[in-house]
């Protein structure tokens, strides 16, 4: 029997399958958890691709967190096919890699710093209102983010010099880090959605390999 048996729990922001989403809904199918998970636009046929490699595949809804008709009409469209939500997942982040990325924040326009804001931030707040009618009285939301105290370099493979902040990242993680492991990260996702965190919020937990106790 597994920690998240006879759960229900929502991923939004599943693509590929080196994602931590995916990695959060296959290891609570393996904890006994019903995934449903979500994506939106034309990443939702590979989203359909890549869910087949999950057991049993999950339902694969189209939510596009900028999108109020989809928001308002996201708990009718879950209370279709369960009663209450256990758990959310928001594993949604974007940011114009021409605009906003790799150090260029401080010229990046109003435009894409607004569409950043309200698709990698403030949608953990949207999301979660529109589940609010179908959630648990004990459901939990798990957001993932960088440590936000800190300033970093880089996010994602496609900002040039990622390679290079991996390579340290692995060298000082007294713990050690592989950046190709998600496993790490999606277990502690997973140990939050369980029973075994019933009074904790407002806590950010590090998944780094023990990076963020180091000094510079």
């Amino acid at each position: 029997m597994g920690i998240l048996e006879g759960k229900s729990i929502l991923v939004a922001g599943v693509t590929l399958d080196t994602s931590i989403g995916f990695h959060v809904a296959k290891i609570a199918q393996a904890e006994g958890a019903s995934v449903v998970v979500s994506n939106f636009g034309r990443a939702m046929s590979l989203t359909g691709r890549v869910i087949k490699k999950l057991d049993p595949v999950p339902l694969l809804l189209e939510v596009d967190v900028t999108n109020e008709d989809h928001l308002a009409g996201l708990a009718a469209q879950l209370g279709e096919h369960l009663d209450h939500l256990d758990g959310l997942v928001h594993s949604l982040a974007f940011a114009n890699p021409e605009t906003a990325l790799g150090g260029k924040f401080l010229s990046t326009p109003w435009s894409d710093v607004s569409t950043a804001l309200q698709v990698s931030a403030y949608s953990l707040a949207s999301l979660t209102m529109a589940c609010k009618p179908l959630l648990a009285e004990s459901a939990s939301v798990v957001g993932l983010t960088f440590d936000a105290t800190v300033s970093w370099p880089v996010a994602k493979k496609a900002i040039s010099g990622a390679d290079a902040f991996n390579e340290v990242w692995g060298e000082r993680a007294p713990l050690g880090w592989d950046p190709k492991d998600m496993t790490p990260t999606a277990k502690a996702v997973v140990a939050l959605l369980s029973d075994f965190f019933p009074k904790t919020t407002g806590e950010m937990i590090h998944v780094d390999g023990g990076l963020h106790s180091t000094g510079a």
